[in-house]
């Protein structure tokens, strides 16, 4: 368990913007995950998106 609280404090702490952007694509997919195939299709789009906009965060960040 102590490893693992590492990882995430490892993750917060040098790819918050990743983290984030991924956490808000998941929470925005799942809440259209609800109706079917394109919605799931859908969830793996707001990811990638989020992911993408995180990565541009951190860049700008530093």
């Amino acid at each position: 368990m102590e490893r693992f609280l590492q990882v995430l404090d490892y993750l917060w702490q040098e790819h918050r913007g990743k983290v984030v952007g991924v956490i808000l694509g998941l929470l925005f997919g799942f809440l259209t995950a609800v109706w079917g195939f394109w919605k799931a299709l859908f969830i793996a789009l707001c990811v990638a998106a989020g992911y993408f906009i995180g990565c541009y965060l951190d860049e700008k960040g530093k």
